[in-house]
């Protein structure tokens, strides 16, 4: 796996110039005081640029030729679901002290404890985004798995639009109030088992995907 993880880590690095620019966006919104969209932003496309890795491997026949070395298909998998969450929680990071960082700068009055529980969320909810672009791409290619990945968010969209109009604003306001009751350990722990559940899931599927391949 180690290799594996070297091969990616260099391939990513190839792509520095994107990554200049992202950091170039953060540093604005930083100084913009938009903090949980910079920390979601940074994290999110970190997460997503890393899963396109697998289409580099893809690419000209690639796998025919990766397979031949010593690796199989388990541990192929396992080192792309590590380099996702590692790429997640690298930018994670780096996005929270880019923010500190030119917020102070730009003169924002930062409320750093107040705004941690919102930035802890988002690493568990973009860890799990990135893993599940990984089956998809594995099913239906670079480009497929895109459009596939759209679908699913365009239904989870339509899916709380129907949901906001079947509930009235008082119930609404009721499950907005039961939620903000409920304590933020809590919420934390329940969002965190969540993602462990899909990254299983989604784990189990790029693995039989991966199996059942014509390389």
């Amino acid at each position: 796996m180690r290799g594996l993880l070297e091969k990616d880590i260099r391939l990513l690095f190839k792509r520095k110039q994107i990554f200049i620019v992202i950091i170039v966006v953060e540093l604005v919104l930083g100084m913009s005081g938009s903090g949980t969209f910079a920390v979601l932003y940074f994290t999110m496309l970190a997460g997503i640029i890393a899963a396109g890795t697998l289409s580099y491997d893809e690419f000209d026949n690639g796998f025919g030729f990766l397979f031949t070395l010593p690796i199989d298909r388990k541990t192929y998998i396992r080192e792309k679901y590590v380099l996702c969450i590692a790429a997640c929680a690298a930018a994670w990071c780096i996005s929270i002290v880019l923010y500190i960082v030119s917020g102070i700068a730009g003169g924002q009055n930062i409320n750093f404890i107040a705004q941690f529980p919102e930035f802890v969320m988002i690493f568990p909810g973009m860890s799990m985004l990135a893993t599940i672009i990984l089956p998809l791409q594995l099913k239906y290619g670079s480009e497929k798995g895109k459009i596939a990945l759209f679908v699913i968010c365009g239904c989870l969209a339509a899916v709380l639009v129907f949901a906001k109009n079947l509930f009235s604003e008082e119930s609404a306001i009721g499950f907005i109030n039961i939620i903000h009751g409920i304590p933020m350990g809590t919420i934390m722990i329940g969002i965190t088992a969540l993602c462990a559940i899909v990254i299983f899931v989604t784990y189990s599927c790029s693995l039989r995907i991966l199996s059942n391949k014509e390389l």
